[in-house]
C-alpha cells in the first residue's frame, strides 16, 4: 500500500501501473527537499542492496547521497543510530519495518518497507510493498 502522512491514498495493487505509483511518490518526496540524503537500512541482504541502490540512484540524479547502515542488535529509534544520521534534508528508511514514531523527528522521510506494517509516523511517504 502507498500511505501519504496516516492517510491511504491507495493500493499499489489496485492500481493500473503501481510502479509509476511508487515512482512518482518517490520523486514528489526527493523534489521537495534541497540538501543532503541519508539512507537509513538493514544490515542483511535485501537492506544493503536496496541502500545500495537508492543511494546510487539518488547520486545519479545529482543529490547528495550515503547510507548509513542499522547493525544487528540496533534499532533506528535507537541514539547511536540517529546520531550517525545528522540532520539530512531527507530521511530514506529501507527495510527497517514501518511504525507510527518517527526515526527523526521533524525531518522530511520516506519509508520504503515490505514488513507489515504497524503505522506510518505523520508528515512520512511510506511506500509499502507488503501483500503485493
Amino acid at each position: 500500500m502507498l500511505l501519504r502522512s496516516a492517510n491511504m491514498l491507495g493500493i499499489l495493487a489496485n492500481v493500473a501501473d503501481p510502479r509509476a505509483a511508487t515512482a512518482a511518490a518517490f520523486a514528489r518526496a526527493v523534489a521537495g527537499t534541497d540538501g543532503p540524503i541519508v539512507v537509513l537500512s538493514h544490515f542483511d541482504a535485501d537492506g544493503l542492496a536496496a541502500a545500495a541502490i537508492l543511494v546510487r540512484a539518488l547520486r545519479t540524479a545529482g543529490r547528495d547521497a550515503r547510507a548509513v547502515i542499522v547493525g544487528k542488535g540496533e534499532s533506528p529509534w535507537d541514539d547511536a543510530p540517529r546520531a550517525r544520521l545528522g540532520t539530512p534534508a531527507l530521511l530514506v528508511v529501507a527495510d527497517l519495518g514501518t511504525r507510527p514514531e518517527p526515526v527523526l523527528p521533524g525531518v522530511a522521510t520516506v519509508i520504503i518497507d515490505h514488513h507489515v506494517p504497524t503505522g506510518a509516523p505523520a508528515d512520512a511517504t511510506t511506500i509499502s510493498g507488503n501483500g503485493l
